[in-house]
């Protein structure tokens, strides 16, 4: 079975190193935001369209909630 070993450089590479290590929490982040927006969208059909604010705020909450940061 085909293996794949990452290594970096610490602390030069601390920023692609936290990148791998913490890829899959920022895909289900943007997979929750996702979900939401289209949910937000049904609920709101014909009506005003959800404001940059408030998709700024929601995003960053789903952000808090996973205990990672931008």
């Amino acid at each position: 079975m085909p293996k794949a070993i990452l290594e970096f450089n610490l602390p030069e590479d601390q920023e692609a190193h936290f990148n791998a290590l913490f890829g899959a929490d920022w895909k289900q982040i943007v997979s929750e935001l996702e979900k939401w927006l289209r949910h937000e969208e049904s609920k709101y059909e014909n009506r005003n369209k959800l404001d940059i604010t408030t998709i700024r705020s929601k995003l960053h909450d789903i952000i808090s909630d996973s205990g990672l940061e931008l």
